[in-house]
């Protein structure tokens, strides 16, 4: 797996340099939960040291906060949950779509289908009971909506002639139905070769790690396992750097990135 080098510096804009999460006091710390003593060193080496560890931190700051968008499967899956919970919506606002049905008010334009193939449901009209059980609460709704800064729904509800709950369920239906299609349309347009994964932030934060800790206290790399149990004083030292942080990532994960980059052999 690549690995990608941690710069001393940082130029990128996008980097918080003030986020720096580890100090002197931090270091003491982590080193007494590592449970063995770091390598006598000079105070410009310790701080060589905090230096790189913040590197990275930072560099895993910015790697979480860019990686919000999912991969292509994750996209799929949005996609696809879209899909089934719109279309089942649409399911449960039958409508006919007809333009002596269909009349939303003559200050209004009737919102009309494109195609035949854009009828919802078309045996069926308004379920009556539906309407009759949410017309109070929808315009109860309507009436204390949210503040609406773009003035979207203020377009849509005129306030001196609301929509009735009937015209909103047909309203519902109609963008319900769009927003079915579109996401059907959607997965359809997906790539269908094989994606490379990108790995995930926390990966070189930890090959980072790992890789200071020779220097810090002058042992090698390796991952104990007892009794089926992984372990040992490097996992020590990452999971404490990694609390820092706020993120936790299991001696399992650990050792299948330190395997994958070649820092530990397969038997470990």
């Amino acid at each position: 797996m690549p690995h990608r080098k941690t710069p001393k510096e940082f130029n990128n804009p996008g980097f918080d340099l003030d986020y720096q999460p580890y100090d002197a006091a931090k270091f003491s710390q982590i080193v007494k939960e590592v449970g063995f003593s770091a390598v006598r060193s000079s105070a410009q080496v310790r701080e060589e040291w905090l230096s790189r560890m913040n590197n990275l931190a930072i560099h895993l700051k910015y790697d979480l906060e860019n990686s919000s968008r999912p991969s292509r499967s994750g996209e799929r899956a949005e996609l696809e949950s879209l899909t089934k919970a719109t279309k089942k919506l649409v399911n449960l606002l039958p409508l006919q779509w007809d333009e002596d049905d269909v009349e939303i008010r003559n200050e209004r334009e009737p919102i009309k289908p494109s195609s035949n193939e854009m009828r919802l449901r078309s045996n069926h009209r308004v379920s009556g009971h539906l309407e009759r059980l949410l017309s109070p609460h929808l315009e109860n709704e309507i009436e204390n909506r949210p503040n609406d800064p773009d003035g979207i729904l203020d377009e849509l509800i005129n306030t001196e002639n609301p929509l009735d709950a009937r015209e909103i369920l047909i309203l519902a239906s109609v963008l319900t139905s769009f927003i079915a299609k579109a996401s059907t349309a959607a997965i359809e347009a997906l790539p269908i070769d094989p994606e490379t994964r990108a790995p995930r932030p926390e990966h070189d934060f930890v090959i980072g790690l790992a890789r200071l800790y020779p220097d810090i206290f002058g042992r090698d790399i390796g991952i104990s396992n007892a009794k089926g149990k992984l372990g040992g004083p490097l996992v020590r030292f990452i999971n404490a750097a990694s609390a820092c942080v706020k993120i936790d990532v299991t001696a399992r994960k650990i050792q299948s990135w330190l395997t994958k980059d070649g820092l530990i052999g397969t038997s470990q």
